[in-house]
């Protein structure tokens, strides 16, 4: 960007996980000006989940139920519950399938006991952290998920999100979205 046009005077547009400003150019100068933002992290977008070619995380409970909510469609999807009970997952840990067709993981964060009961914003983070270490053993370098643990489980969303920066920091070599139909 020249120095005759300021960053601010830019207007903002999506692309392929940037944010990038429309090109135009400069009235004195005639160079090209675009300004170039990060994406926010995690990224939040709408969409299909299931379309995402990613690696994804999403919460269970130790009996692996899956009988509710985004759950159903893991299990529907993937299916693998004998692989998954075989490898006992407690609260607090994650449980995993290579999806070898699509060359990625699927990670089950146990945050619960029972599926009837609720998680705790303590267990979600130990899984958080059991995920950073799985994604980082399988060089999982992308990871997609929904606003785990925040509609039947009713953890709040803000406080997730934060868990989930500090737990995955921009800088840590993993790319974290977040999907929502809403």
């Amino acid at each position: 960007m020249c120095s005759c046009t300021t960053f601010e005077q830019l207007e903002w547009i999506k692309v392929a996980g940037y944010q990038l400003g429309n090109a135009m150019n400069c009235q004195r100068c005639r160079l090209p000006q675009v300004k170039v933002k990060p994406r926010p992290h995690p990224y939040e977008l709408k969409g299909d989940l299931f379309q995402c070619k990613d690696s994804l995380a999403h919460c269970v409970s130790v009996d692996l139920a899956m009988s509710k909510g985004i759950a159903t469609e893991f299990r529907d999807r993937f299916g693998g519950l004998e692989e998954l009970r075989s490898q006992r997952g407690g609260v607090g840990s994650v449980v995993y399938l290579h999806d070898k067709p699509g060359n990625r993981y699927i990670y089950y964060l146990v945050t619960k006991q029972n599926y009837w009961g609720k998680p705790t914003y303590a267990s979600l983070e130990k899984c958080l952290e059991a995920l950073r270490a799985l994604c980082l053993k399988h060089g999982t370098e992308r990871l997609a998920m929904p606003r785990i643990g925040c509609g039947l489980d009713r953890l709040q969303w803000d406080t997730v999100r934060t868990s989930i920066r500090r737990v995955f920091p921009e800088s840590g070599g993993i790319q974290v979205s977040i999907y929502s139909l809403d």
